[in-house]
């Protein structure tokens, strides 16, 4: 792992919501020198300040398939991403609705 990715991981756990939103990116698409870690990505992700929940939502919806979303119970992450604008939230959405 390079240097500043230890960086990152290292304001995550200090609890940077920007750093978390990063690194929780990173480990749910396995991109940028991290492994895809799923459990650690929604962890990072789930623990954002409110003023970056939308953001962390989006993320969420965006980065797992709607299998995924719906076996880890991250629905309201696909509603909120959805509301917020996110097109691909909104298609998950949709056809999550729809069956």
């Amino acid at each position: 792992m390079r240097r500043q990715d230890i960086r990152l991981l290292a304001l995550a756990r200090q609890g940077d919501s920007a750093a978390r939103c990063e690194a929780g990116r990173r480990y749910l698409l396995g991109v940028d020198g991290f492994p895809q870690h799923t459990a650690s990505g929604l962890d990072h992700l789930n623990r954002v300040d409110a003023a970056l929940r939308p953001q962390a939502a989006r993320i969420i919806a965006e980065s797992l398939a709607l299998e995924e979303l719906v076996t880890l119970q991250q629905e309201d992450a696909l509603a909120r991403a959805a509301a917020d604008g996110s097109a691909a939230a909104q298609v998950k959405l949709g056809a999550w609705l729809s069956l």
